[in-house]
């Protein structure tokens, strides 16, 4: 839904870290500080942006997927970006020790797998 409406919108990145930050503190309740929340909201935003730059520029800002080149170019693209999303929400978790040190590895791949399926269903 954000890389869609970063798509649409690219200038409405705000839109995506602020409902990032208020639906990840609802979720999670006080679970983690404020200033937790807000920084992986913006690691988050920032890599939906990347990724729907990306789309946009090799795909265009309404993609379609009507050749076989076509579906594999976004293949690629989401997949990247969804690479660079977890490892930037990840940076910014362990910019406060979350996860521990060891688990980060699994953390990016955990995150990786969740936004790849997320953006390809």
């Amino acid at each position: 839904l954000a890389v869609g409406l970063l798509l649409w919108r690219p200038r409405a990145w705000w839109l995506v870290w602020l409902a990032g930050a208020f639906s990840a503190a609802a979720v999670r309740g006080a679970a983690l500080p404020w200033g937790v929340e807000v920084l992986s909201a913006a690691a988050l935003a920032a890599g939906h942006w990347v990724t729907a730059a990306a789309l946009a520029r090799w795909l265009g800002r309404r993609p379609t997927l009507g050749t076989r080149r076509q579906f594999v170019l976004f293949t690629f693209i989401v997949a990247g970006g969804a690479l660079v999303t977890s490892m930037l929400h990840v940076a910014a978790l362990s910019a406060f020790d979350i996860p521990e040190p060891q688990r980060v590895p699994l953390a990016i791949h955990r995150g990786w797998i969740g936004d790849v399926v997320g953006l390809l269903v």
